[in-house]
């Protein structure tokens, strides 16, 4: 992608594999109803089960506009186990917890920001040609397209 002209926005989609955002991504591909976007990234957290990637190369081929594969360092896993061998902190994932009485519980998660958006974050700003610490110009606007639906209500926070 070229740098961005700063009277037209960049239009990017971000793509989880999953029915929404993979709906977003044909329907962006075969209608007019919504203007193109400019490229999607999918934020990998290198834990996703391998119909996920054989549908992310399917994907590939249906749209028109580059699809990125960013990822967190050395991925989820891989950061786990070697904080658990060396005693250093990871980002929590959804770890699900039952205590002595049989409740149900999870442990806060902070892995949403560290292995999703923050890569994703990451490579807009390669794409406009920003260095690493630079702060986005007012001039240049992302528009980051996400498919969400009802049932993901409780998802209040999205960025």
């Amino acid at each position: 992608m070229e740098t961005p002209n700063t009277e037209e926005p960049i239009r990017v989609l971000s793509l989880g594999c999953g029915v929404q955002s993979s709906t977003l991504a044909l329907l962006l591909e075969t209608t007019d109803l919504l203007p193109k976007v400019d490229c999607a990234v999918f934020s990998d957290v290198g834990a996703e089960p391998l119909s996920v990637y054989d549908w992310l190369d399917y994907l590939r081929t249906q749209v028109s506009y580059p699809i990125y594969q960013v990822m967190e360092k050395d991925g989820l896993l891989t950061n786990i186990e070697s904080g658990l061998r060396d005693g250093k902190r990871w980002s929590n994932p959804p770890f699900f917890t039952k205590n002595d009485e049989g409740k149900k519980g999870m442990l806060m998660r902070t892995c949403t920001y560290d292995y999703k958006i923050r890569p994703i974050r990451r490579k807009l700003k390669e794409l406009i040609g920003l260095t690493k610490y630079a702060r986005l110009p007012k001039e240049v606007r992302v528009i980051n397209l996400m498919g969400i639906s009802t049932d993901e209500i409780q998802r209040k926070r999205f960025s």
